[in-house]
């Protein structure tokens, strides 16, 4: 939706994608309000679709995005240290970043936040998706930051599969895919509260949602200085539990209810 992410981007948009985007809002606008029902992918959507385009509550449905359980899956512990071990990578912890836009994405937060952790050095973050530009080498100098480009999915499934949590600070994103997929690998998420998937987290049990930086600050200084492996382990449960609730067999069969009850 341009409306929110207008509100919240504005200050990494160019004038020239702010202008983009305006002329859009007018098109968005016509075509929402033509529909005879809306389905947003998340609460924060379908507010959005009542607060800022006018849209009548009764008009828009909720149902959250889903994800493959069978291509996306967690790997037994021997087989994930392995897996480790052909990346190179002996860090006490995997952090992930996946996303195009490092900037819409909450990237720079993350490297800053990162900047801020006292005490423990032993992690690795891995940056998918985009070439990083000057200005977020810079802010990334000093920290243990692999810039892998775009992966194919397979590729990407193996980095879910060995990350220990994935982060993803957007300031604004309706329901991420990633997020579902990486927990269905046994990664757990790190969300701001402008990620629609973060309605799907119970801070501390499947994942955390963050505020603003210093709750992220809060939040990685807690995981990586504290003893927290089991507890960890846990997580790492539950956000697999939690990610095969959202299957799409799961999602077409509540679609289908939906449909047939007749409430779009």
């Amino acid at each position: 939706l341009r409306i929110p992410a207008l509100r919240n981007l504005a200050n990494v948009l160019s004038d020239n994608a702010k202008s983009r985007m305006l002329w859009e809002v007018g098109l968005e606008k016509m075509i929402l309000r033509s529909a005879r029902s809306l389905w947003a992918v998340s609460n924060m959507v379908k507010q959005s679709l009542v607060n800022d385009y006018g849209i009548p509550q009764d008009k828009i449905f909720v149902l959250y995005n889903g994800v493959d359980i069978e291509k996306f899956h967690p790997l037994k512990d021997n087989e994930r240290e392995e897996l480790k071990t052909e990346f190179g990578l002996k860090e006490e912890l995997i952090l992930a970043f996946v996303g195009a836009d490092p900037y819409i994405k909450g990237f720079d937060t993350l490297l800053r936040a990162l900047k801020k952790i006292k005490g423990s050095d032993k992690y690795v973050l891995l940056a998918i998706g985009f070439k990083p530009n000057k200005e977020i080498l810079y802010l990334s100098e000093g920290l243990n930051v692999k810039y892998l480009g775009r992966l194919s999915e397979e590729e990407l499934i193996k980095i879910y599969q060995i990350t220990d949590f994935l982060i993803l600070l957007s300031r604004y994103d309706s329901f991420p895919l990633v997020v579902l997929e990486a927990m269905a690998c046994g990664s757990i998420p790190i969300l701001s509260k402008n990620v629609g998937a973060s309605e799907i987290l119970i801070q501390g049990l499947n994942g955390f949602v963050v505020r603003d930086e210093a709750e992220l600050v809060q939040v990685l200084s807690s995981i990586m200085n504290g003893d927290g492996k089991l507890a960890l382990e846990k997580m790492r449960e539950n956000a697999i539990k939690t990610a095969k609730l959202f299957s799409w067999d799961n999602i077409a069969q509540k679609l289908i209810k939906i449909v047939e009850t007749s409430v779009v």
